[in-house]
């Protein structure tokens, strides 16, 4: 009996994800870092304390996909709306305590259309990472965010 051996299809090498996560403090970097790692492990993840780093990234062979951000940490928003400008397709997550809806609404017009607070269960994290991945243009907050929606669609 003659048996025919086909060539398996050749895979492309997908390009790795990568997310850079900005926090000061280091307990709520090394939290998030190890729950994407743990529940992504195809992800890379790089860490950082200040959103300046971003630039540095561009500017090298490391293409970005998702930047993890505090806007509390931010002395001001010029960084997020340059980073906007240069790179329009990093995808942004403000990922702070933060709770007001005018700071909300204000991120959403420089184009943050994801907003996760860092007591976030862990799920809703990675639903925001999935979310985003799959469609840059859908606006995900937590739950517990839904006093912001009517800024928000007005």
């Amino acid at each position: 009996m003659l048996r025919k051996f086909f060539p398996s299809k050749k895979t492309k090498d997908k390009k790795k994800f990568n997310i850079l996560i900005s926090e000061k403090e280091k307990g709520y970097r090394n939290y998030l870092a190890r729950l994407i790692k743990y529940n992504r492990s195809a992800y890379n993840v790089f860490t950082s304390t200040e959103i300046e780093r971003v630039f540095d990234f561009i500017y090298s062979d490391i293409e970005l996909d998702i930047v993890f951000f505090d806007i509390e940490v931010e002395k001001n928003s010029s960084n997020i709306a340059i980073l906007r400008r240069i790179q329009p397709k990093i995808r942004l997550i403000n990922w702070s305590n933060c709770r007001h809806p005018e700071v909300i609404e204000h991120l959403y017009s420089l184009g943050i259309k994801t907003f996760c607070l860092k007591d976030s269960q862990p799920q809703v994290i990675l639903n925001a990472i999935d979310y985003i991945n799959n469609n840059q243009n859908i606006l995900y907050l937590d739950k517990k965010l839904n006093n912001c929606l009517y800024l928000l669609n007005n």
